[in-house]
């Protein structure tokens, strides 16, 4: 997959995430403020379109001057069981079964495998970018774009934090004459295992599976050294493109290093997909320790990373998910809802209130993050907001050993069996999603950090 050329200066990246699509003086136009969110859909809620070859579907968006093709990415999703993921006998692993029926993205290269239906069905789906959507058809009185066949789709997308703002997206399906990526590509993925070939290398029944897997976006770069170790992100449009910021993604059990990404990693485990296109990568996979039903899923974006986390375990005493930066954030500034003020970060511990995890900034001459992070279940959980800043910190349990802006979700107390292997109707979804931008007024990091709090409205209809 191509890679996306690297936009060089703070100014190229606000231009490419400009909220208004076009001349704002043209009446057909987007009128949306969301210039980082994607728009995913499923083949259930475009029926016009189904049944088409997923290389066929094509996106456009309607000005005044016309149509103009758009980058759009299908992705088939299929039925199977955790067993099916890991390519092992269900009855693998004694405490727990792994016949869990699980819906997962599709990939040929794992154990997963292919679709069974080739074509764009019910529960596949569509992705492109809010920020690429444009005016509504009918003011321009267009009829379909050239090189598509049959009846289209009209996405309308509305902010629910600004009923005022409005934009629309076309579905089309292509005669064969169209790129569906629209001549561009947005981030890059390459997946690479130490051992070589997935499927004939991979240890399943226990690590560690070394990696040097890199992710390219506009905004960073992230890098994998194993299933669950994001261990390096680079801020490309800060004062130090090329310096990793963060130390790693750090998941453990309050108050014991019995449970760690790296323990989760020396475990059993197995990838789901392996997957990149215009808009986005895709990289998900299963097994934690006595957990093999866990189940984690990123998708990466040109500007922001989502990574989303199915707890599928025994009971547990408590977890937490953080993302720990490195000597290099020094002097950045953390803030949140609990800290709007802001600290500084360096090394020194600070006061910060306790509250509920929605939001947090870290800024500098770096260049600005921001994360938004939610939590859904059935069990009568509240997570607390994690802040640590600290050279000499007590229970860390991994990396370099240091808490530099330290900062995440724990869930503090006892956690009942969320397995469904073991017949547990316990369920906990974590979803972060880690914007990059350029450095600047946090708020603008901050507000895009909000909005995915607050997905766009989506209704389609035959066009």
């Amino acid at each position: 997959m191509q890679r996306l050329a690297r936009l060089g200066t703070a100014a190229a990246v606000v231009a490419m995430v400009a909220p208004l699509v076009g001349c704002e003086a043209d009446p057909v136009r987007s009128t949306l403020n969301r210039p980082v969110d994607p728009v995913v859909l499923t083949g259930a809620q475009v029926p016009g379109l189904m049944g088409t070859a997923p290389g066929l579907v094509v996106a456009f968006r309607a000005s005044s001057e016309g149509w103009t093709a758009l980058p759009v990415q299908v992705d088939e999703r299929r039925d199977t069981t955790i067993a099916g993921v890991y390519g092992l006998p269900a009855n693998q692993w004694g405490h727990t079964s792994t016949n869990v029926a699980v819906k997962v993205y599709a990939d040929p290269n794992t154990f997963t495998g292919a679709d069974p239906n080739p074509a764009l069905d019910a529960d596949d789906e569509i992705a492109f970018m809010a920020r690429d959507a444009g005016g509504d058809a009918a003011e321009a009185d267009l009829g379909a774009p050239a090189g598509t066949t049959g009846a289209g789709v009209e996405v309308a997308l509305a902010d629910p934090g600004d009923p005022d703002a409005a934009g629309f997206v076309y579905l089309f399906r292509s005669d064969g004459s169209l790129d569906p990526s629209a001549g561009q590509s947005y981030v890059d993925y390459d997946f690479a295992l130490a051992s070589g070939d997935y499927k004939t290398t991979y240890r399943r029944l226990e690590g560690p599976n070394p990696e040097d897997s890199t992710i390219t976006g506009a905004t960073y770069t992230a890098h994998f050294s194993d299933r669950w170790l994001l261990d390096r992100v680079t801020l490309t449009l800060g004062d130090r493109p090329a310096t990793d910021l963060v130390d790693r993604v750090m998941y453990r059990f309050p108050g014991t290093c019995g449970r760690t990404e790296d323990t989760f990693d020396a475990g059993e485990g197995a990838f789901v997909v392996n997957k990149v296109g215009p808009v986005r990568a895709l990289r998900g996979y299963v097994g934690a320790n006595s957990g093999p039903n866990t189940q984690a899923t990123h998708a990466f974006y040109d500007v922001a990373m989502e990574t989303v986390i199915d707890l599928r375990v025994h009971a547990i005493p408590g977890v937490g998910a953080t993302l720990d930066l490195s000597p290099q954030a020094a002097g950045m500034r953390f803030r949140s809802p609990q800290a709007s003020g802001g600290v500084t970060v360096d090394g020194v511990p600070d006061t910060v209130a306790a509250g509920v995890p929605s939001w947090w900034s870290i800024t500098g001459s770096q260049g600005n993050m921001a994360v938004a992070a939610s939590h859904r279940g059935n069990l009568p959980l509240v997570p607390s907001a994690h802040y640590q800043d600290d050279t000499t910190p007590v229970g860390q349990c991994s990396g370099d050993g240091q808490a530099w802006g330290e900062a995440g979700s724990f869930f503090n107390t006892a956690i009942g069996c969320t397995d469904p292997g073991q017949g547990c109707p316990g369920t906990m979804q974590s979803r972060f999603t880690t914007i990059a931008g350029p450095p600047g007024d946090p708020a603008v990091v901050e507000r895009w950090a909000q909005q995915a709090l607050q997905p766009l409205t989506v209704t389609t209809s035959a066009f």
